[in-house]
């Protein structure tokens, strides 16, 4: 999830419920403008990989015929590269790798 994002790729995640707001969590914007996320709040791993593949083609379709979402999708793509550079290594140090330090007592 973590080099999609990175490289202000669009996608869909292909994973376990609530995926997605893991990736929110760090911060990152995951294109909910742009991609119909609502697969990803689906309990049934089968459905939830058959509605995201939708969602990829429905985006995908989007994407070749609307300036607009193309447009939604460049600002997105650049906010995260930019975030990748300037914000998400603190984030990801404090959130997790400064507890885990911390808890084996070294830092």
């Amino acid at each position: 999830t973590v080099k999609p994002l990175a490289l202000g790729h669009p996608f869909v995640s292909i994973g376990c419920k609530d995926s997605l707001d893991v990736a929110r969590s760090w911060g990152y914007r995951t294109f909910d403008s742009v991609i119909d996320q609502s697969y990803d709040r689906r309990d049934d791993p089968e459905e939830r990989l058959l509605a995201a593949v939708a969602s990829a083609r429905r985006y995908v379709e989007e994407y070749r015929r609307s300036d607009k979402t193309r447009a939604l999708t460049y600002e997105d793509s650049l906010f995260n590269v930019d975030w990748t550079m300037r914000g998400f290594l603190q984030r990801y140090w404090d959130e997790y790798v400064r507890p885990l330090l911390s808890f084996l007592r070294l830092a």
